[in-house]
């Protein structure tokens, strides 16, 4: 954000860098009608964010985490720290899930230098 909001500023998370105020990576401000607004400033857990999406009027897109293949479709490539938030599966059940989908042929996993995984639909 080139413009930091007030509410950033007050937080402390805006600083001064090649003679531009910007908002510490990650942020988001989420607005809502009648000028409500939530900001979270820097790195949160995501259920902060998902907080303050909901309080500034948002709507839940699902009751229940979608599966790996679902995920995919909405999203496209992704590593699989991402998918286990996506799903909320823990890495071990959701790395044999995966596995067993790629082995069918139904994902493909795409090696990538730091030593991790992209998923992706063939």
């Amino acid at each position: 954000m080139r413009n930091a909001p007030e509410e950033a500023r007050a937080a402390g998370k805006v600083k001064r860098t090649e003679g531009h105020d910007r908002v510490s990576f990650p942020s988001a401000l989420f607005s809502g009608d009648g000028a409500v607004r939530h900001g979270v400033w820097g790195w949160h857990p995501y259920e902060r964010y998902r907080e303050a999406a909901l309080g500034a009027g948002a709507q839940a897109a699902e009751k229940r985490p979608p599966g790996p293949t679902q995920a995919l479709e909405r999203f496209g490539r992704c590593a699989t720290r991402e998918l286990e938030e996506l799903t909320g599966k823990p890495r071990p059940v959701l790395a044999a899930e995966l596995w067993a989908l790629a082995r069918e042929w139904k994902l493909r996993p795409v090696s990538v230098a730091s030593g991790g995984t992209l998923w992706e639909k063939p």
